[in-house]
């Protein structure tokens, strides 16, 4: 379905990152504009740039219309490599008609290819952890993943949710025990997601998963994020790769990480306990927050 109410601003946004746009609530996206004196009904909109071989074909755009309008994982994967599909198809087209085209099997090959690769994570109903921002999360979640099984978890499931990913298709899993926010600057949206009050919006989404009484993992001093996440009757858990850690930050948190001389500390209950030394391999923040999520499921106390 077509909509004439709605600008190219959403369309021009994933045309000039050349990344897909997911947006349910496409009324109220930044990214989208409308025509002038059109009502801004509700909608969901997919827009996906036709790229094939680095170049630039078209744009497709999707749309429901409607209270309840919305659009699935499944369809926004759909919509996704179809317009992969779409851009191969012109690119042959084009050469055809431009005298270039010798054989379409390694188009064939290509087509094949795209439908047996998918391009995002698929959609869990449950994780055991979300881990965002826009440092070492692939680090992070290698390190929670070690650290879990050493106390005998079996294939927890810990997720890499980068900022672009939530502000595209939003969170891929319905819901998790923890989350863990590792900054407030995301380095991979634009410029306007940046900005301080956006980028506390868009990293917030991870915490709307948590459940009731779980626990959210975040930076000391990030206190529009642990005032977040205690409104939504969460558990805070902080961390510092150093010692700056404010009587603020200690008063809201239920558990603390940080360093000390070189070593990672942690402090439930007035009962500090050594993590270990840092290494080199990995950096440091990643450690910290990794080792402060295996603290908190491992440690009890009364809150």
């Amino acid at each position: 379905m077509t909509s004439n109410r709605v600008t190219t601003d959403s369309t021009g946004w994933a045309v000039a990152h050349r990344s897909p746009v997911l947006a349910n609530e496409a009324h109220l996206d930044p990214r989208v504009e409308f025509v002038p004196g059109t009502p801004p009904d509700p909608e969901a909109l997919i827009s996906v740039p036709l790229i094939a071989r680095g170049s630039l074909k078209g744009a497709l755009n999707i749309y429901r219309i409607g209270d309840d309008a919305a659009f699935d994982h499944d369809e926004f994967e759909l919509a996704r490599w179809f317009g992969d599909a779409a851009a191969l198809a012109l690119e042959i087209v084009q050469r055809a008609f431009g005298g270039t085209l010798d054989t379409v099997e390694p188009a064939l090959t290509e087509l094949a290819a795209l439908s047996k690769t998918p391009d995002t994570p698929p959609l869990h109903q449950r994780v055991f952890c979300g881990i965002t921002g826009g440092g070492a999360r692939a680090e992070t979640q290698q390190e929670l993943v070690r650290r879990l099984e050493a106390m005998g978890r079996q294939d927890p499931l810990v997720i890499d949710a980068s900022p672009a990913y939530l502000l595209q298709a939003g969170l891929p899993y319905t819901y998790a025990d923890m989350a863990i926010i590792l900054d407030e600057n995301p380095t991979d949206v634009p410029e306007r997601y940046r900005e301080t009050d956006n980028a506390r919006k868009l990293l917030s989404i991870v915490t709307d998963a948590v459940r009731t009484d779980g626990v959210v993992i975040c930076p000391a001093k990030a206190w529009e994020l642990q005032d977040y996440a205690r409104d939504q009757d969460l558990r805070v858990a902080i961390f510092r790769t150093d010692e700056d850690v404010t009587r603020r930050d200690q008063r809201v948190a239920m558990a603390v990480g940080r360093v000390r001389g070189g070593e990672i500390w942690l402090e439930r209950c007035g009962d500090p306990r050594s993590a270990g030394t840092l290494r080199d391999d990995i950096p440091a923040e990643a450690q910290v927050a990794a080792a402060l999520g295996e603290y908190v499921l491992s440690n009890a106390c009364s809150d």
